[in-house]
């Protein structure tokens, strides 16, 4: 499993991305803030055979607006 943590917003909320290193499928965590950063960051990953990264799965710990709002635009 990969793993990259991203701080985004005025919350400085914790943005998790996990990949599988084999389909380069990934889930992101707690998407708060920031989404031209969070999609800059994962069009910039590969898995180590250079595979793209696509995301999966958006998952929330909680709703509050610092954990989801770059939901809709990763989303899109």
């Amino acid at each position: 499993m990969l793993e990259k943590t991203i701080v985004v917003g005025p919350f400085q909320c914790n943005c998790r991305i996990w990949v599988c290193p084999r389909t380069g499928e990934c889930v992101v965590v707690d998407p708060g803030d920031e989404s031209a950063r969070i999609l800059k960051e994962l069009q910039g990953l590969r898995t180590p055979a250079g595979t793209p990264v696509t995301v999966k799965y958006l998952l929330h710990t909680h709703g509050h607006l610092d954990h989801i709002g770059a939901a809709g635009p990763l989303r899109n």
